[in-house]
């Protein structure tokens, strides 16, 4: 049998749009920081070892495992031998590493049956059934990510514009918007040429959501939001071999989802078109995902989808 995670030193990382957590467990001894997120449009192999250099260089010990949950993979097996190379020079001896919904599925149902979404920057839904795994969306803000909080925060700015235009019913969220950019003619030059404009973009999802008692636009993006990710859940569960009627469980993550607001509008939503789910407060966050990772059964499906080298 493996060493428990609080018998191994472990390096764990959670590598998302909004922040990269990272998590040293020496022992019963623990220490989390947060270093800069994620950007997908640069290649996120390298972005990881250099967050991981960024360990290497201050830390007094080696990791005997590293494991690490990432938003933007395209290619999970080369990027796991480019890891793997790094901290194996550096003295580590083993590398798993998973997709950003693996952590999240973790750290929401442990290894319990049913569907989680995680909502931040961007969303990616998860389900675990009797056919296996099925992964719904988590397709960047170009193509996917409907719901997430770059969805949210384009279509508030979308709105205050049509509403600057003339176009589009009055709304707070103009206001909102000039207290960023008073030059709203000019607003869209100044986000196309910043490097950070889909987490700017996305930060204006916390306002619209909190806009959303009181103005009629607001509201209307995050209906729409929510019923996004309703219609990602009930996809995935379907998909992995739930059927409607059937009892399942169902959790979400992430800064959007966990608001009270989108949270309550979420669960109404769901339980309204399939009562018979069970609602289910996440276990721990995304990093206590990423330490289960280490402590799942040799038999686990879920292992199936997770990248380990070395031992």
């Amino acid at each position: 049998m493996s060493k428990n995670v609080n018998e191994t030193n472990a390096l764990l990382v959670d590598a998302g749009q909004s922040s990269v957590r990272f998590r040293y467990i020496q022992g019963a001894h623990e220490t989390e920081w947060d270093l800069e997120k994620i950007d997908t449009a640069k290649s996120v192999p390298e972005q990881l070892i250099q967050r991981l250099h960024h360990f290497f260089e201050e830390a007094q010990d080696t990791p005997d495992v590293v494991a690490i949950s990432s938003t933007g993979i395209s290619d999970q097996s080369a990027a796991s031998k480019l890891i793997f190379d790094y901290v194996s020079a550096h003295g580590g001896r083993k590398v798993m590493l998973a997709h950003d919904s693996i952590g999240g599925y973790l750290s929401c149902l442990n290894t319990d049956l049913g569907a989680m979404s995680a909502v931040g920057t961007g969303v990616v839904t998860l389900a675990l059934g009797a056919s296996g795994f099925s992964r719904v969306d988590g397709w960047g803000n170009l193509i996917g990510d409907a719901g997430s909080g770059f969805w949210i925060g384009r279509l508030a700015l979308e709105s205050a514009m049509r509403a600057y235009d003339g176009r589009g019913d009055e709304t707070q969220l103009m206001q909102v918007m000039m207290d960023t950019f008073p030059d709203l003619e000019n607003a869209y030059l100044d986000l196309q040429s910043d490097e950070a404009r889909v987490s700017r973009i996305a930060s204006f999802a916390k306002v619209t959501i909190e806009l959303s008692d009181s103005d009629a636009v607001a509201r209307q993006i995050l209906t729409s939001a929510v019923h996004e990710i309703t219609i990602s859940i009930f996809s995935a569960l379907k998909r992995s071999g739930f059927q409607v009627g059937e009892p399942a469980n169902v959790s979400w993550t992430g800064k959007v989802a966990r608001s009270d607001r989108f949270s309550s509008m979420l669960q109404s939503q769901l339980l309204a078109a399939w009562p018979e789910l069970k609602i289910i407060e996440p276990k721990g966050e995304p990093i206590d995902g990423v330490a289960t990772l280490i402590e799942l059964d040799s038999g686990s499906p879920i292992l199936e989808h997770v990248t380990v080298l070395g031992t």
